[in-house]
């Protein structure tokens, strides 16, 4: 895998490519994954599962959002070849 780190992706936006997975630490040992479908300037589309329409973190399946930001991923992203 490729790693980019959330320092990383923050400072140049365009090494985020569909097909990433990023990563996110939400304390306490959990965390969250998706899938990066489209990075629009920094604004991310992913498929996300234990979500909801309205991106709740307990949600009850698998979502396509539009909102995401890049800086908000705190951890990076994976893409595999």
């Amino acid at each position: 895998a490729d790693i980019v780190t959330a320092a990383e992706a923050a400072k140049d936006p365009s090494l985020i490519r569909p097909g990433a997975v990023f990563f996110i630490d939400t304390g306490g040992g959990l965390g969250h994954a998706g899938l990066v479908v489209a990075n629009l300037n920094g604004t991310l589309v992913t498929i996300e599962g234990n979500t909801n329409d309205d991106g709740g973190r307990e949600g009850g399946g698998v979502f396509r959002r539009t909102t995401r930001k890049i800086s908000k991923i705190n951890l990076g992203f994976a893409h595999y070849s």
